[in-house]
């Protein structure tokens, strides 16, 4: 009996021996994580994302857009373009200059008529327009008639009417009329037609602005002569002028010169004796040019 219980004994701890051994072997299967502790700081691994299919869209921040620029105003253009028109009416001789204000007149026109009717100043456009309108209508009338010669002043005793040829006190017309030697009474009766128009201008009471040192007044004095000149009545208008009434040139809205006032309205520039006629109605004889 003794032998068997020693093999029972050996035979049960050889089991419980390989359980432990298969038990100690299952729960060692995963090793324990060790951390490793470092003296550098960590850097967090960069996350990668999914790509995904769809194109991405742009973010309204991202999008230009190509922005207008903004348009000038036309209204001090015109203002601009009038007032150059209005310094070349002050010294306009021939076609060429007319047809130039004319064109400067007809702009300042279509700015002011661009003008948007939410515009602050679209009613004082509109008064602009009807003004400028008048001017250009001037301006054209200047280049039918800038092209005949300057008028100048007639002397009464130089010339005579053509009905009238100068007659020599040594020659006497034929036996059958009587003969009337020239006297100077006769010769003196005689009114050239620029006087006449003077005197008219006179009558109607026409003016003319100007200053001292206005060239383009000059001419516009130069065809009318001296006798003729006496009759027109002509308001200096700068300050530092002989019997200056710069006053009633700023209460006459004067703005160039010289202007002419007819019958309550202003022309600007100088003109030839033919347009003073027209624009006055004047009524007689018009050979103003020798």
């Amino acid at each position: 009996m003794q032998p068997h219980r020693v093999s029972l004994v050996l035979i049960t701890r050889t089991l419980t021996i390989t359980l432990l051994g298969i038990a100690a072997g299952c729960s060692q299967a995963e090793p324990p994580q060790t951390t490793v502790v470092s003296d550098k700081p960590s850097t967090p691994a960069a996350t990668t994302l999914p790509k995904s299919s769809a194109p991405a869209k742009a973010s309204p921040a991202s999008t230009s857009f190509a922005t207008p620029a903004p348009q000038a105003d036309p209204f001090p253009q015109a203002m601009d373009t009038a007032m150059g028109a209005a310094t070349l009416t002050q010294s306009a001789i021939c076609q060429d200059d007319w047809n130039l204000i004319a064109n400067q007149w007809q702009r300042a026109i279509v700015l002011l008529k661009s003008l948007p009717t939410s515009h602050p100043k679209r009613a004082l456009a509109q008064q602009k327009i009807a003004e400028y309108q008048r001017k250009l209508a001037y301006a054209k009338q200047q280049v039918v008639v800038g092209s005949k010669p300057i008028a100048s002043s007639i002397s009464p005793s130089s010339t005579l009417p053509a009905s009238q040829p100068p007659t020599s006190p040594t020659q006497r017309p034929p036996a059958s009329v009587p003969f009337q030697p020239t006297t100077p009474s006769t010769q003196s009766s005689y009114v050239s037609p620029t006087v006449a128009l003077a005197r008219h201008l006179q009558k109607i009471g026409a003016k003319m602005y100007t200053t001292f040192w206005c060239s383009a007044c000059r001419r516009q004095e130069q065809q009318f002569g001296e006798e003729a000149l006496s009759l027109i009545n002509i308001i200096e208008c700068d300050p530092r002028g002989k019997n200056a009434q710069p006053r009633l040139c700023r209460e006459s809205g004067i703005r160039a010169y010289p202007t002419w006032e007819i019958n309550g309205q202003l022309y600007e520039g100088g003109m030839p004796l033919e347009t003073l006629a027209n624009l006055s109605g004047y009524q007689g004889s018009r050979n103003f040019s020798n």
